[in-house]
């Protein structure tokens, strides 16, 4: 298959939001005072590099696109951003129905997933 084109947009934070992670267990073995020290240096690493990171290696990876195979950028109408938007709703409220019976609290994940979207969409775009 021969990809000739290329979408260019952002539909909430499926691009957008990096997170770092760690076993529970070994998190909940860490002394309260380490705990506070890695999720600052997490939270300041995202904002000074992780996030300029990320949209550097994007708009890389799309010039190499059009500079070297040729790919055609396309920008998406706001129609049809919301007829894709419209298309992915069922996933995201089946993600959160499967989430939720697990007893997991995704409606406030999915939330705080919207807030920190538009904060970083806003800073680095």
């Amino acid at each position: 298959m021969v990809i000739l084109a290329v979408s260019s947009c952002c539909i909430g934070c499926a691009l957008c939001i990096q997170s770092t992670t760690m076993n529970l267990d070994v998190w909940n073995d860490l002394p309260s005072e380490l705990q506070e020290i890695i999720s600052e240096v997490n939270e300041d690493f995202f904002d000074s590099t992780a996030a300029r990171l990320f949209l550097d290696m994007n708009e890389s990876a799309l010039n190499f696109a059009v500079d070297e195979t040729g790919q055609e950028i396309i920008e998406l109408s706001d129609d049809e951003l919301e007829r894709w938007l419209e298309a992915v709703t069922p996933l995201l409220e089946e993600w959160i129905e499967e989430m939720e019976a697990e007893g997991l609290p995704a409606i406030e994940i999915y939330e705080l997933t919207l807030e920190l979207a538009d904060k970083y969409n806003e800073e680095f775009q």
